[in-house]
């Protein structure tokens, strides 16, 4: 059954190989169209708005006046907090009952005596441990990814996102004076 499926996959690949090199390629011609300039006023430097973030996370955002963002970020920080601190005491609490267990002194107990081997209690001290490592690591992700939004977007403050812009993706069929065809795609772009 394998064997088939990767015949009818070489097969397929094949005819579609020698269907798109079959026809010929042409693009359009390129014409000079006159220099336009834009006025990108400089009142709004995007390192401002990274630096602001990477000292105040979030205040890249207020600068760029994306306030909604806000929530999301210091949502996103809290719970990497809140997750931390529950895998960073989970951790040590397990790491104190294993060195308890582990030091071969029979006068000192550790509360999970009766519930966990020594073995449980290393994976689990492992278990927390790794979970707050990760926590940490998403913890700094999140940061980063704050810091780089606030440069994006202040780099984009002044960008045009209306109604007025389109973007058309057709199939185009044409033939040349001998009658061969060519196929492509045409794309139309439009500013109204």
């Amino acid at each position: 059954m394998n064997h088939k499926i990767h015949k009818l996959f070489g097969v397929c690949l094949v005819l579609v190989s020698m269907l798109l090199l079959s026809c010929r390629l042409h693009a359009q011609e390129i014409e000079k169209l006159p220099v336009d300039t834009i006025n990108v006023p400089d009142d709004h430097p995007p390192n401002k708005a990274m630096m602001m973030s990477a000292i105040l996370p979030g205040a890249g955002q207020i600068y760029n006046e994306r306030y909604w963002k806000l929530p999301i970020l210091y949502g996103g920080l809290t719970a990497c907090g809140y997750f931390i601190h529950f895998n960073n005491k989970r951790y040590q609490t397990f790491r104190h009952a294993y060195i308890l267990r582990a030091d071969g002194d029979s006068t000192t107990v550790d509360e999970f005596t009766t519930l966990y081997t020594e073995d449980n209690l290393l994976d689990l001290k492992n278990y927390y441990r790794r979970n707050r490592d990760l926590t940490i690591i998403i913890t700094v992700a999140v940061y980063v990814l704050n810091v780089l939004d606030a440069y994006v977007d202040a780099h984009l403050f002044y960008f045009n996102v209306n109604d007025n812009l389109s973007l058309r993706v057709t199939p185009d069929f044409r033939f040349d004076q001998q009658m061969r065809n060519y196929t492509g795609i045409q794309l139309n772009f439009a500013l109204h």
